[in-house]
């Protein structure tokens, strides 16, 4: 428990924050309904939306995208045209939680704090094997970046074959098929808080849950 770090920034704000990049370009989704208009949203994201290698670069420097305008196909057959920038800048809010208004650590920065809570001679080994998990798992780039950056930030160094990214080809789905797998466990029931337990703790669910699962 001592080691854990948490995000505050989840996939919906950026999905959020794409959706007010596309309004701020004049993209407009209006005709549609919210429901839809947020479908369309989150495939974008999923589809186009990837993780810059050098965002300062990129955002201070038009003529070198290596990344190229990507045209998508509205429901009613409307092809909308989505540049560079609004694919690159939702998703850096992982690495700059100001771009969506909130004050929270970067994603290496996170990692790297986690680790260097744990005894010194786990860490080599956590390094090796942190594992990516969820859907904003998915983002290009996504690992290449967090290699540079653990690389500048990491306490006195690091090279990038000193650490490995365990990214399964399913891992937009870790949270279900994990629950999927506890919940088929015979020792289940025996970790399993049932309603009538949470609802009498209030004020302490969250340290029933620690006590029962830790």
């Amino acid at each position: 428990m001592h080691a854990l770090e948490y995000s505050h920034i989840s996939g919906a704000e950026i999905t959020q924050c794409l959706e007010n990049d596309l309004q701020t370009y004049e993209i407009s989704l209006d005709k549609f309904s919210e429901e839809e208009k947020q479908w369309i949203i989150k495939d974008i994201k999923e589809k186009m939306c990837y993780i810059a290698n050098d965002y300062e670069m990129q955002i201070n420097s038009e003529d070198n995208f290596t990344e190229e305008e990507k045209s998508y196909e509205l429901p009613d057959e409307q092809v909308i045209h989505i540049t560079p920038k609004i694919r690159y800048h939702c998703s850096e809010a992982l690495f700059n939680s100001a771009i969506i208004n909130k004050n929270s650590s970067s994603l290496p920065q996170m990692i790297v704090n986690s680790i260097q809570r744990c005894d010194k001679e786990l860490r080599q080994e956590l390094l090796s094997n942190m594992v990516l998990g969820g859907g904003t798992s998915m983002f290009q780039g996504l690992i290449s970046r967090l290699q540079d950056d653990i690389c500048q930030i990491y306490p006195g160094g690091a090279m990038r074959s000193e650490f490995n990214f365990v990214a399964d080809f399913q891992r937009k789905y870790s949270a279900w098929i994990g629950g999927s797998m506890l919940g088929s466990l015979k020792t289940f029931q025996s970790l399993a808080i049932n309603k009538q337990e949470y609802e009498e703790n209030p004020e302490g669910k969250m340290s029933l849950i620690h006590k029962r699962t830790f």
